[in-house]
């Protein structure tokens, strides 16, 4: 939001100083010097409030200048009238008003509508009163036309910019909001799902069963003896040959299927599939992988990893611990039974 602030501010105050850089030179052209002078002034007034801005006082550099843009305002309508539509650049407070910190939303409403109210007042006063210096020809009926451009300029190029701002600060909060997302699904380890996430997601494939959508198939993984791999070569290396083999298990895996570290080095896939026979020989695929890996030790040696996995069907009346127990179960199984293999009720 400030970043926003920041951008209106700026771009408002960049633009008033030229357009009043340019009244400068066009007074002097007239002859109306005095006045030409208090514009010169009014212009590093706006030069000194972008300085301001640029440093994030934008506090100071707003009511600077709202006080300028008033001063000059009633100045140049004092000299000629209201014929010449000088009362429009009351609507340039507007947005300098919208872009102040300081100011609460209450109030930003009501100067804003107590401006419009100058403004539109002013312009039905114009039309009843002659101006107090006539200015020639094309002047008297260009000057209007030319401050109603250049406020409308400065005031639509101002939003132009905080919409851009808006823009890149929206798509900054969403890079935000999916690094937040991802720090509460993933395990910062191994990247793949944290407990609660996988735990979820197990919950929800159950749901897609109950309403007979889908079938699914949960394997629970665990690696065999790997204490003996952090009492030998380190916890260090232990976290190493976790990420590494967490990365080959879920580069084999399919875009529908669900892979998460559901406590130290146990983990848990959910495959997308019907037949609990193919689902086995698919969780065998995955043994077989970390199987036939060669992962590297503090030391230079080769470290041979193996899983044990337990495999159990989704039902229609199965809730998280059921099929948590069930794949935990046969994971027992395989464990008493020699590890390094894959067991299921058919296997």
């Amino acid at each position: 939001m400030k970043e926003r602030i920041s951008v209106l501010s700026r771009s408002s105050f960049f633009y008033a100083a030229i357009g009043s850089l340019f009244y400068t030179l066009w007074y002097l052209a007239m002859g109306f010097r005095g006045l030409a002078l208090e514009e010169l002034v009014i212009t590093l007034v706006f030069a000194i409030c972008h300085l301001l801005s640029l440093k994030g006082k934008s506090v100071i550099s707003t009511y600077l200048g709202i006080i300028a843009i008033l001063y000059i305002c009633l100045r140049v309508i004092a000299v000629f009238g209201l014929r010449y539509n000088v009362q429009v650049f009351f609507l340039v407070l507007i947005p300098m008003i919208i872009a102040s910190e300081s100011v609460k939303i209450r109030r930003k409403t009501l100067l804003s509508v107590l401006l419009l109210i100058i403004y539109f007042t002013s312009r039905y006063l114009a039309g009843k009163y002659p101006p107090r210096n006539t200015l020639p020809p094309p002047w008297n009926t260009v000057l209007p036309e030319v401050n109603l451009l250049m406020a409308i300029g400065v005031v639509s190029y101002s939003f132009l910019r905080y919409r851009r701002a808006f823009q890149r600060s929206e798509l900054s909060l969403q890079d935000a909001n999916s690094s937040i997302v991802k720090m509460a699904n993933i395990d910062m380890l191994t990247q793949v799902y944290n407990r609660m996430a996988i735990e979820r997601s197990l919950q929800l494939c159950i749901t897609d069963v109950q309403k007979g959508n889908s079938d699914y198939i949960a394997g629970l993984i665990d690696i065999d003896n790997f204490k003996n791999i952090n009492d030998s070569y380190g916890h260090l290396r232990g976290d190493e040959v976790l990420q590494e083999m967490c990365r080959r298990m879920r580069g084999s895996l399919r875009s529908q299927d669900f892979f998460g570290r559901w406590g130290g080095e146990e983990f848990l896939v959910i495959l997308k599939e019907r037949d609990l026979l193919r689902g086995t020989a698919t969780m065998d695929r995955l043994r077989n992988i970390v199987d036939e890996s060669t992962f590297q030790g503090s030391d230079g040696s080769d470290i041979k990893v193996s899983i044990t996995v337990g495999v159990a069907q989704i039902y229609s009346g199965s809730t998280v611990e059921s099929v948590y127990n069930e794949a935990d179960k046969y994971l027992y199984t395989g464990k008493k039974s020699g590890k390094n293999r894959v067991v299921s009720r058919i296997s």
